[in-house]
């Protein structure tokens, strides 16, 4: 069977949707409706003819319907344009990311079915309290102490958008560069709020210097890690981890081998700030991210204030992705954290 007839038996079969939609003041696909046409475009695609046009000629109340973006499960469509799971990725593809590293060595908690939670975080005493006993001897009983802390997840997401020439000239060289946008914007985002002094907002946790005074800094390495360690453990630290500025991290080729401390470094950092974390009293939480592809939708194309394009609000300059021949990548991310126990050392010079 040709095109042209296929496209022939498309029509008689869609006649009656056809006719059903004209009828309505409002005309909308539903999401099988969609897949039909898109999986039609897709299934018929033929370097002889212009099967959008096509379309539009021959379902003109299809063409100017309001469609959805189409998924990442659905191939030949969305999928080959999107990378795998993000959460490997920040934890393998790019290991300089301090939120996922720092979420390993720390505790992972899952917050599915649940907007928030108040965990318990045990203090450790200032002595330990097991002891050595005699056979059938009673054994002491402690009363250990807890301190809590609340974890709310918040989402973050960003929309890349490319032009139709860029995605046909190959869905390898297309999966690369959405991959290093996703994961080099992803990683930053998260890791400069994460180790900011910021206060939480409605839509963003705290970062983990929030509230917390800095210990001084000075030229000599030793002396102010001394004094960092020491405060994190005058705190109840039982797992000490070092945060610094990437450049700040070459310092620490000059020390022994065994230092025995854990250290992570941030661009996102500034220079001079190296921060302490105890991770047996830090908690993260994240699920797995959401990447969506759409050709269908109608965008805000602003980086710093996007409004909603509704009715009334003022939202320029739109741009129709369908209309101008582009495809729009959306990832969506929700992770939080909260940490007990922190300290950090502002104007290091070494």
């Amino acid at each position: 069977m040709d095109t042209s007839q296929a496209l022939a038996n498309i029509k008689q079969s869609l006649d009656g949707l056809q006719k059903r939609l004209a009828a309505t003041d409002t005309p909308r696909m539903t999401g099988p409706e969609r897949f039909a046409r898109h999986a039609t475009f897709m299934a018929l695609r033929s370097p002889g003819i212009d099967l959008h046009s096509e379309f539009a000629r021959l379902f003109p109340s299809l063409a100017r319907a309001v469609t959805g973006p189409a998924t990442t499960t659905t191939p030949g469509w969305a999928s080959e344009l999107v990378s795998g799971d993000l959460l490997a990725l920040l934890a393998e593809a790019d290991p300089l990311s301090v939120f996922s590293r720092l979420r390993q060595m720390g505790i992972s908690y899952a917050l599915a079915g649940t907007g928030s939670a108040k965990l318990p975080i045990p203090v450790p005493a200032a002595e330990p309290q097991a002891d050595w006993i005699g056979e059938a001897m009673p054994i002491k009983v402690v009363q250990t102490p807890f301190s809590s802390v609340s974890l709310v997840p918040r989402k973050m997401s960003v929309i890349s958008t490319m032009t139709g020439e860029l995605r046909r000239r190959g869905v390898e060289n297309v999966v690369r560069i959405f991959q290093a946008i996703l994961t080099t914007d992803i990683k930053r985002a998260v890791d400069k709020t994460l180790l900011s002094d910021q206060a939480g907002t409605a839509v963003a946790p705290p970062g983990l210097r929030y509230g917390i005074a800095p210990l001084p800094g000075s030229n000599d390495m030793k002396a102010d890690l001394k004094a960092l360690v020491g405060d994190l453990i005058a705190k109840g630290a039982a797992a000490p981890v070092l945060i610094t500025n990437a450049a700040d991290a070459v310092s620490f080729a000059t020390m022994p081998r065994d230092f025995g401390i854990p250290i992570m470094f941030s661009v996102d950092l500034d220079p001079g700030i190296v921060i302490a974390v105890d991770a047996a009293a830090y908690v993260a939480t994240a699920a797995n991210p959401e990447v969506d592809v759409s050709g269908d939708a109608t965008l805000h194309m602003e980086s710093e204030t996007p409004q909603p394009i509704v009715s009334g609000t003022f939202a320029q300059p739109v741009r129709s992705l369908w209309q101008t021949d582009s495809t729009g990548v959306r990832s969506t991310f929700e992770c939080g954290w909260a940490a007990a126990r922190v300290s950090w050392i502002d104007g290091a010079d070494w």
